[in-house]
């Protein structure tokens, strides 16, 4: 009797799985395209990635691994298809991405690359940074653009995309002196994927975008989301209490200042915020958007007052 009510059991739930796949497949058929609004929100909230650095190695005993583009064999691998490094010596990685690591190194004749070695090289390394996923976004160059897989200058590109070409945008990378999208792209039939200049950059909504309209997206003309996660719309701008150059403050995951920071806020610079709350503490907090590193979090009445 159990095990003909344990197989009845496990038909329902496969029948259940099968009509929510189809469920699924029927909905994306139908909504599969996204407005101009929805593909600006999501490149705003494009996620802001950094490396760790690891001077003495990964302790891992690989050597002269090899390096691609993008987490694929059949990649775009560059130095004349012999890219590669040494994760025992000094190298900077940024986590996981279907099984590859993400790394940054310097190469013996002091050249910057970006790319992933493949998981069988690294299986014993467990990286201490967040999985991020990637937004993948369709866009098509409004300008000619230079792409590098320098992640810190702007090193020699290896491709430039000409005015009308097709790319996706998948996050980007913003640190220090570096302010860079990171995309993907196809080289001579490879996927290939490296940095844009954000300062510099031009592009429009790609395919499968409606209403994607003719103006480019730039750095300037970015904006602001449409709505936060809590689905409210922008009520205002703050500004950091302040003057430049003078300390920052942090932004908190909730709107009390024991929570961790997720954030920064810089004196003098303004941010939108999409919603207000009194904390335990009896202080107004504001509910803001930080667009240098697509963050969303509290920041208190304390160091922050709105924009007049």
């Amino acid at each position: 009797m159990k095990s003909k009510s344990l197989k009845r059991w496990l038909s329902v739930l496969a029948l259940s799985v099968l009509c929510l796949a189809v469920l699924g497949s029927a909905a994306l058929a139908e909504g599969g395209k996204m407005t101009r609004t929805e593909w600006n929100d999501k490149l705003l909230g494009a996620q802001d990635f950094l490396f760790k650095h690891h001077k003495d190695g990964l302790g891992v005993q690989s050597t002269n691994c090899p390096v691609y583009t993008a987490p694929d064999e059949n990649s775009l691998r560059l130095a004349d298809g012999k890219a590669y490094c040494n994760p025992s010596k000094d190298i900077y990685e940024a986590g996981t991405v279907d099984g590859w690591l993400l790394v940054h190194y310097t190469t013996g004749k002091g050249v910057s690359r970006t790319g992933y070695i493949a998981p069988q090289y690294v299986k014993k390394f467990r990286s201490g940074m967040s999985t991020y996923g990637f937004v993948n976004l369709p866009a098509v160059a409004a300008v000619k653009m230079d792409v590098t897989d320098d992640a810190g200058k702007d090193g020699t590109p290896f491709t430039t995309l000409q005015e009308g070409d097709s790319f996706r945008i998948l996050a980007k990378h913003v640190y220090k002196n570096t302010d860079k999208w990171y995309i993907e792209c196809t080289v001579d039939g490879k996927t290939a994927r490296g940095f844009i200049n954000r300062k510099t950059a031009s592009f429009r909504p790609g395919e499968g975008v409606e209403d994607g309209g003719s103006e480019p997206v730039t750095l300037e003309t970015l904006g602001e989301p449409s709505v936060s996660p809590l689905g409210t719309e922008k009520a205002g701008d703050v500004v950091i209490i302040g003057k430049k150059g003078d300390q920052r403050k942090f932004v908190h995951e909730n709107a009390d200042a024991k929570s961790r920071w997720i954030s920064v806020a810089y004196p003098a610079s303004a941010y939108p915020y999409y919603s207000t709350i009194t904390g335990k503490d009896g202080k107004l907090w504001y509910y803001v958007f930080v667009e240098e590193d697509s963050r969303w979090g509290w920041i208190t009445s304390q160091v922050a007052s709105p924009k007049e």
